[in-house]
């Protein structure tokens, strides 16, 4: 086993070699103060960068779902040749405005039925969570934000559109050519400026599902996750 330290990516836990200076599946930089070396016999915690046993399910310090299924410590060949592998679901948030809260959840119902972790704020949020601090966080640990559109969702002021704003400041840090943002019509609307250069799927045509999971599993297999 090689003597240097392995970095955990903190945007997506992935382990790399010791001279990366940008994570090998998500391209997030490594030399960041918070990009720290990992222990091979533990788990670093992509949202909170706690060390956790190999095995927990979730951060011991936060909760966050780590979806191990390898077991980082029983690595026993050189590193060069072996990483040790997460398996865990793409997380996937749900940008929407309260009035379209029914059709979104059934969207998120369907999602769930794949190796997805869709978040919503009505099922994710916790009793007593600070809300205005939770979500920002979701969008930014998201794999993939879905603009729930509508008639209502485009003309209504508040926080929607802070999220929107968010998810496009995001959106510029991601590698280029990794699908991040996606538009879904839930009905017939107009694409909001700010979202016209995205190609946008309209959920509610006979195939608007399946063309979603292609955009899904597009983004999935670029960043070695199977759905």
């Amino acid at each position: 086993m090689s003597s240097r330290p392995f970095f955990g990516c903190p945007n997506c836990g992935h382990i790399n070699r010791p001279t990366a200076s940008r994570c090998a599946m998500c391209g997030t930089s490594l030399r960041q103060p918070f990009a720290r070396p990992i222990n091979p016999s533990v788990f670093q915690c992509p949202q909170c960068h706690y060390q956790n046993r190999p095995g927990d399910k979730h951060c011991t310090q936060c909760g966050y779902e780590l979806g191990l299924s390898a077991n980082i410590g029983s690595l026993s060949s050189p590193l060069d040749d072996h990483f040790a592998k997460i398996v865990r679901p793409l997380h996937v948030f749900l940008c929407h405005c309260s009035e379209d809260k029914l059709e979104v959840s059934k969207l998120h119902a369907r999602l769930s039925e794949h190796n997805i972790k869709p978040w919503l704020d009505a099922i994710d949020l916790l009793p007593g969570q600070k809300w205005q601090e939770e979500i920002p966080i979701a969008v930014r640990n998201s794999d993939v934000v879905l603009a729930c559109l509508s008639p209502k969702a485009i003309n209504k002021s508040g926080y929607v559109q802070k999220e929107i704003a968010f998810a496009l400041d995001i959106a510029q840090e991601k590698p280029e050519g990794l699908i991040f943002l996606i538009p879904v019509k839930l009905e017939e609307c107009t694409i909001p400026n700010r979202l016209a250069r995205l190609q946008w799927v309209n959920l509610f045509e006979a195939q608007g599902f399946e063309r979603l999971m292609l955009a899904l599993v597009a983004t999935a297999k670029s960043l070695g996750i199977a759905i």
